[in-house]
């Protein structure tokens, strides 16, 4: 699954002109997915409003509460913690662009459906690895296998590890509550996500200072 961001998408920024990738969105989403362990639902849907930041935390606020968004469960109504990766490779300064264009959706190249936002995406993820001549699978499902194992091997608890991706924990009174410690405490989970054979550099631009725009 690695080598799939070490193609010139992930190396050189260079956006596929298919349609159904939807831009910018054939390079943020599978990095999310693999520092989120995300759906490829949850992720399609995603508005610029939904990336929040809560007490020091930026997250990804995952909600059925948008107009066309849904879970799949209650569980996966959740605020994911950004991992610092993300942040460093330019993440939130592709949010600030779409803000400072009063750009509602996270994705507007994106094609989606009513109610599977992420179809079209899937496909073109599956079609683009079989293109590359890696085949169709993985796909986009297993990187949240690959987080979760991730998240495993750094001994985070079951109970953490659900609240991260989705899952139902077994117990909860419910999903939508959400303390001081828990946010923290998932930080501290997403955080441990490391690849070693990855080595990913900035390559979306960085902001133009607004003295250099005067």
């Amino acid at each position: 699954m690695l080598t799939f961001f070490k193609q010139p998408l992930h190396t050189e920024f260079k956006l596929p002109k298919a349609k159904r990738a939807g831009g910018p969105a054939a390079y943020w989403l599978p990095l999310l997915g693999l520092f989120t362990g995300a759906r490829i639902s949850e992720l399609a849907q995603l508005r610029v409003e939904d990336v929040e930041e809560l007490e020091g935390v930026h997250v990804l606020a995952i909600t059925d509460e948008g107009d066309g968004q849904s879970v799949k469960t209650v569980a996966g109504i959740r605020k994911v913690p950004l991992h610092s990766e993300l942040v460093r490779l330019g993440f939130l300064d592709y949010v600030s662009g779409l803000r400072a264009k009063r750009e509602p959706r996270l994705w507007p190249q994106l094609l989606t459906r009513t109610g599977k936002p992420g179809d079209y995406f899937g496909r073109w993820f599956k079609d683009y690895r079989r293109a590359l001549g890696f085949g169709p699978l993985p796909d986009f499902h297993c990187l949240r296998h690959t987080v979760r194992s991730q998240m495993a091997e750094a001994e985070v608890s079951e109970q953490m590890m659900d609240k991260v991706i989705g899952h139902e924990v077994k117990g909860s009174t419910g999903s939508k509550v959400y303390t001081h410690r828990t946010l923290q405490s998932m930080h501290k989970a997403v955080s441990v996500i490391h690849y070693a054979g990855l080595s990913l550099r900035r390559i979306y631009p960085a902001p133009v200072p607004a003295a250099e725009i005067l």
